[in-house]
C-alpha cells in the first residue's frame, strides 16, 4: 500500500525532501521563472561600466527600473509599523500581556534588525516576484543558562531567528492553484560544514565529502556568472529544512533537517502551531504556485530604454570630434603659428574646408526616451510627483492627491507587507510563549516611549492572542499629504 511520501520513514524521508527539491528547481528552470529572475536580478542591480559591443556601439544601462522599484518599496515601507498585540480576554492581566508584548516587538523590531530583514522581503517581492520570511526557534542562541557534563555542551537560553530567502530557496507543492496555503514547505540554507560535523560527529565522512561546488549548485543561482568566476571551494553546503504543518494526514505535522538523503539531522514532530513560512509578493499568479510582481512589466521597457541611451551614447562617442570635407585636390596647407593658432591655406577656385556634422541625433530618439519612462512610471504607479519633480504650478493639494493615488495603486503590495508583518509578530509571540521558559531581559518602550529593562518570560504573554499592524491614512504617509492635513486643522 502506497503511503503520503511525507510520512515516510526517517530512513527514506531524506531522500523524498531532496527529491521534493529537485522537482521544484527543475520547475523554475523548465517554465523561464529562474531566467527571468536572473534579467530582474541583472537589471536591478545594474552595470556600472559602458561596454564596448565592438569599435564603435556602446551599451550603457540607466537604471530607471531599480529607481522606480525602490520607490515602491520607499513608499510602502517608510512608516514603521504600530503593532496591536489582542488580548484573550479583556482582564487586567490579560492587558499587561499585550502591553508587554507590544514593547518585545518594538525591541526586537530595533535591536534585532527585525524591521530590516522585514522590508528585504518587501523589496525582494517586488523583482524578484516574492519575498519569504521563515521564523524558527533556535535553541543555541542567547545567553548561556547550564552546562551539560554528559554532552559537554552548554545550553542557551534560545531565541527565535528570522531568516529573509528568495522563491529559489523555498519549495513546496509546484501542482497547488495558489502559494498562500501549503501544506508543506522545504527551505534551503547554507551552512558552515565543519560547525555540522563539530555538532554531527556520526556524519564526519559523509559531512567532509559534500562540496559546494557541484554543477547542480550553482547553475541554480541567480547570480550564476559571478559564481563561475569563484575558483575556491566554500565550505557552505546546502542544509533542507522541511515543515509539514499539522494536517489529517499528518496530525503532529513534521519538522526535518537534512543534508543528503542519507544525513538526517533532525526528525521530529513540528513543534509550532503552523509552519511560520510567510511570503510577500505584490499580487498572486492566477492558477499557479507562486506570486507576481508588477516590475516584470517593466522588464521590456527598461530594455527599450538601455536600446535608445546606448544609440544617443554611440553616435555622440563616435562623432564628438569634429570631422571636415573638402574637395580632392584642394592644395590644403596648415601653418601652426603658435598653440592653437593655425593658418589654413587653399586653393579658392576648388572650394574651402566645411565642416561635417555627424553628431546631431533626431528629437525623435529623445522624445522616445521621454516616452520610455512615462510609460514605466505609468505601469509601476510612481508620477513624476513621488520622483520629486513638481511642476511650479502645481498646488499642494494636487501634489498630495497624486501622492495618495501613487500609494493607493501598490495597496496590494501594502497589504502582503502588513500581513506578512503581522504573522510574523504573530509568530514571534507564539514562540515566545512556547519556548521562553527562563526569564530574559528585553529594553522595551511604554506609552511614554521611555525605555524600560525588563525580565520576562513566556508564561508573561499568555493574555495575548494576536498580532495586528493599525494603519493609518495614506495621506499621511507623504509630506504633501502631511502638511494637507495640518492645514486642515489650522
Amino acid at each position: 500500500m502506497k503511503i503520503y511520501w511525507a510520512k515516510e520513514s526517517p530512513e527514506n524521508i531524506g531522500k523524498e525532501i531532496i527529491k521534493k527539491f529537485d522537482e521544484w528547481k527543475r520547475y523554475l528552470i523548465d517554465s523561464g521563472i529562474l531566467r527571468i529572475l536572473r534579467k530582474s536580478y541583472v537589471s536591478f542591480y545594474g552595470n556600472p561600466e559602458i561596454k564596448d559591443l565592438d569599435q564603435s556601439l556602446k551599451a550603457i544601462h540607466v537604471n530607471n527600473y531599480a529607481s522606480l522599484i525602490r520607490q515602491l518599496h520607499v513608499m510602502v515601507t517608510s512608516q514603521r509599523p504600530a503593532w496591536a498585540p489582542r488580548a484573550i480576554n479583556s482582564d487586567l492581566e490579560s492587558q499587561a500581556s499585550c502591553e508587554l508584548a507590544e514593547g518585545l516587538l518594538d525591541y526586537y523590531m530595533r535591536e534585532k534588525s527585525l524591521e530590516t530583514k522585514l522590508n528585504l522581503a518587501t523589496l525582494l517581492s517586488l523583482f524578484l516576484r516574492e519575498g519569504w520570511t521563515i521564523v524558527d526557534w533556535n535553541p543555541n542562541l542567547g545567553k548561556e543558562i547550564a552546562f551539560d557534563e554528559e554532552t559537554n555542551e552548554a545550553i542557551f537560553e534560545g531565541d527565535a531567528e528570522v531568516r529573509i530567502k528568495t522563491m529559489l530557496d523555498v519549495a513546496r507543492d509546484i501542482h497547488k492553484r495558489d502559494h498562500l496555503s501549503n501544506a508543506w514547505y522545504i527551505v534551503r540554507d547554507f551552512k558552515n560544514k565543519w560547525d555540522l560535523i563539530e555538532k554531527n560527529p556520526q556524519y564526519a565522512e559523509k559531512l567532509q565529502a559534500i562540496s559546494s561546488e557541484r554543477r547542480d549548485n550553482w547553475e541554480y543561482e541567480l547570480n550564476v556568472q559571478q559564481i563561475r568566476r569563484i575558483e575556491s571551494e566554500s565550505d557552505l553546503i546546502p542544509v533542507y529544512r522541511f515543515y509539514h504543518a499539522k494536517t489529517p494526514a499528518l496530525p503532529e505535522g513534521r519538522l526535518v533537517d537534512v543534508v543528503d538523503g542519507d544525513i538526517i539531522l533532525f526528525d521530529g514532530p513540528l513543534p509550532y502551531k503552523r509552519p511560520y513560512c510567510f511570503c510577500t509578493s505584490t499580487s498572486e499568479l492566477v492558477d499557479m504556485p507562486y506570486g507576481h510582481s508588477t516590475a516584470m512589466d517593466l522588464l521590456p521597457l527598461q530594455d527599450a530604454m538601455d536600446a535608445t541611451f546606448s544609440a544617443i551614447l554611440t553616435n555622440q562617442s563616435a562623432n564628438a570630434v569634429q570631422n571636415f570635407q573638402m574637395p580632392k585636390g584642394s592644395g590644403l596647407r596648415v601653418t601652426q603659428v603658435m598653440e592653437g593658432m593655425n593658418v589654413i591655406e587653399f586653393d579658392p577656385k576648388l572650394g574651402g574646408l566645411a565642416p561635417l556634422d555627424l553628431l546631431k541625433t533626431a528629437p525623435e530618439v529623445f522624445n522616445f526616451a521621454d516616452t520610455i519612462n512615462n510609460y514605466m512610471q505609468l505601469l509601476s504607479g510612481i508620477s513624476s510627483i513621488t520622483r520629486g519633480e513638481a511642476p511650479a504650478s502645481m498646488s499642494g493639494a494636487a501634489m498630495a492627491l497624486l501622492q495618495q493615488q501613487s500609494l493607493q495603486f501598490s495597496n496590494g503590495l501594502q497589504l502582503s507587507h502588513n500581513t506578512t508583518l503581522e504573522n510574523v509578530g504573530t509568530a514571534l509571540i507564539e514562540l515566545f510563549q512556547e519556548f521562553a521558559e527562563e526569564p530574559r531581559l528585553a529594553i522595551i518602550a511604554g506609552k511614554t516611549k521611555k525605555p524600560l529593562m525588563k525580565y520576562f518570560s513566556g508564561q508573561d504573554l499568555m493574555g495575548v492572542n494576536r498580532v495586528i499592524v493599525d494603519v493609518g491614512n495614506a495621506m499621511s504617509k507623504t509630506g504633501a499629504g502631511r502638511m494637507e492635513l495640518a492645514k486642515d486643522l489650522l
